[in-house]
């Protein structure tokens, strides 16, 4: 019996109820066109619990690929 995996919207769901959150930070505050790099820090009950190292483009396929990866280990590792 195949097990499909629950979709990316009702993981995020579930995460933000949780209070597990990832939160996109630029590096340098101001205006360019295309965006500042940005990092992204975990946050669990109000408080930083990661802070994100690699540094993305914003708004590209990865950093949106790397935020659904995330969110999915954190629901597997803390609410299922």
């Amino acid at each position: 019996m195949d097990v499909k995996p629950l979709p990316y919207h009702v993981i995020q769901k579930e995460c933000w109820y949780n209070k597990i959150f990832v939160r996109v930070v630029p590096t340098i505050q101001g205006y360019t066109r295309g965006g500042f790099p940005v990092k992204l820090n975990l946050e669990m009950n109000g408080k930083v619990a990661k802070f994100g190292e690699e540094e993305y483009k914003q708004n590209s396929k990865k950093l949106h690929d790397t935020i659904e990866r995330i969110y999915r280990t954190c629901h597997d590792a803390y609410i299922k």
